[in-house]
């Protein structure tokens, strides 16, 4: 076997397959040649370390990446959502270092692929070369009937500017949520999303609050929009339900469901048969604004795609995805280690719909990898020694000297 470099790790986690344990890394060009157990004695020695794939962070907010602590209280909602509104009007002036503290958070925490939700395409130059893959999505807020027209005219505008723009990033569109987008605005979304075979994700299904609107136009919701006058009238006669957004979504191309903390049968019924539904799980924020459990585990058997995401730093500590991974295993300790680390690789690609060949850790893969320190000593489980609240990740890029 020729290679150039080699690299030997305390466990490496293929893409595919078991943990091999005492193995070694062959790299020829920038790309992985061969993980290999045999001796190999011009390996260099990483020490107690692991070497897994990248990860997909499928649901983030960059634009928060300055805030030193989450935005609180949490709880009413609406007073949360007020404050981040006024967060991101008083930071509007530093967007793009704001979004470039983002960026080297989660390229630094073993990050390679992101799903951004941006409020403007001024963030585009910043992302096109930072190296990070994924989506970013352009969030739409309009829900007066007047607000569809220059909408959907800005939509044209931002994918105007990406397709003027080189990046790993590929556009997409994010109809905000049921209270801030009009139900017309988001039918014609979608038709854009078919005609122009983008992705959509669209934050659903996150509070109580929230179904309370769509049941029977009541609530903190309806008092927050009339307060700032943008209580478009009771216009949701046909989108009473989670399902009935479900329903109209399902047309995109493909659609990945933000927190989803509230689907309940019905929803899971309608999404296990539609595998390019994805749902966005992101646990500290969740358990932030103490939500009743969230369905992960009930749609993950019913064998609908979970990933994880960070969301961003208004309601969570830091954009750290693993942090989300040692949490989920702090909280649920016989879930297998294997599907928590599919939930931040694998499944974060299908969910974003990003092309897994020739990336990942693999033979013919490109030697850029995340590497987890701080393992349990001498531990004989993998997924044990990876998972102990003391590990953190960095990104490792082994393609050069």
């Amino acid at each position: 076997m020729s290679f150039e470099r080699a690299y030997r790790a305390r466990w490496i986690f293929p893409t595919e397959g078991d943990p091999l344990a005492e193995a070694t890394l062959l790299i020829e060009r920038g790309r992985i040649v061969d993980i290999t157990q045999l001796n190999v004695p011009e390996a260099v020695d990483l020490g107690n370390v692991a070497l897994i794939p990248e990860l997909v962070n499928a649901h983030v907010h960059l634009e928060f990446g300055h805030l030193e602590e989450p935005i609180v209280p949490f709880v009413p909602f609406t007073d949360w959502l007020r404050n981040v509104v006024a967060a991101r009007r008083a930071a509007a002036g530093n967007l793009e270092a704001n979004v470039k503290r983002g960026i080297d958070e989660v390229r630094q925490t073993g990050t390679r692929a992101v799903g951004e939700i941006a409020t403007s395409p001024a963030s585009l130059p910043m992302l096109a070369p930072s190296g990070l893959e994924g989506v970013l999505f352009h969030e739409v807020i309009g829900p007066l009937p007047e607000m569809i027209d220059p909408c959907l005219r800005g939509v044209r505008d931002s994918l105007a500017t990406f397709a003027e723009t080189s990046s790993l990033l590929q556009p997409g569109l994010s109809p905000h949520a049921p209270y801030t987008v009009h139900p017309e605005l988001l039918d014609r979304l979608v038709t854009v999303a078919i005609e122009q075979e983008l992705p959509v994700a669209m934050h659903l299904a996150e509070t109580s609050c929230e179904l309370d609107l769509l049941r029977s136009g009541s609530g903190e919701f309806r008092d927050l929009l009339e307060r700032v006058e943008l209580w478009p009238g009771d216009v949701w006669s046909e989108f009473r339900r989670v399902g009935d957004y479900l329903r109209l979504l399902a047309n995109a191309p493909r659609c990945l469901i933000v927190h989803g903390n509230y689907l309940n049968e019905d929803d899971f019924r309608f999404l296990e048969t539609r595998p390019h539904m994805s749902v966005a799980y992101c646990p500290r924020t969740h358990a932030n604004f103490g939500h009743p459990p969230h369905p992960w585990r009930k749609l993950l058997e019913r064998g609908i795609n979970v990933c994880l995401g960070t969301d961003g730093r208004s309601s969570n500590p830091d954009l750290d995805l693993w942090n989300e991974v040692k949490y989920l295993h702090r909280m649920n300790p016989d879930v297998s280690g294997s599907t928590l680390l599919r939930m931040t690789t694998t499944n974060g690609a299908l969910g974003l719909g990003l092309d897994e060949s020739g990336n990942g850790l693999a033979i013919g893969a490109p030697a850029k990898l995340a590497l987890i320190e701080n393992l349990t000593p001498n531990s004989s489980e993998p997924y044990a020694a990876i998972l102990s609240p003391e590990t953190h990740a960095r990104t490792i890029s082994l393609t050069s000297a």
